[in-house]
C-alpha cells in the first residue's frame, strides 16, 4: 500500500494538470485538535470538494475519487 504522503502528492500533481488545487487541514489549525486531517480541491476562488459542513471535511480517498471523475470526464470530451 501506498504511503498517505506519496499518494497525495501524486494526487496534487493530477489536480494540478486539471486545474485544481488540493488543500489539506493547515498543521496548525485548531481542526487538527478536533477533526482528522481533510483534503479540499479549489478551483479558481471555488471549493468544488470538501466544504460541507466544515472545512477540509473529505478525506483523501474521496478527492481521489473526484481527480479520477475528473479525468474520466477530460478524456470523453
Amino acid at each position: 500500500m501506498t504511503h498517505l504522503k506519496t499518494r497525495g502528492n501524486r494526487l496534487r500533481r493530477r489536480l494540478t494538470q486539471l486545474g485544481r488545487w488540493l488543500r489539506k487541514t493547515p498543521a496548525r489549525s485548531w481542526r487538527r485538535a478536533h477533526y482528522p486531517v481533510g483534503y479540499q480541491i479549489r478551483e479558481f476562488n471555488n471549493v468544488r470538494l470538501g466544504c460541507g459542513y466544515r472545512q477540509y471535511q473529505d478525506t483523501l480517498e474521496e478527492a481521489e475519487a473526484f481527480a479520477a471523475k475528473l479525468e474520466r470526464g477530460r478524456q470523453a470530451a
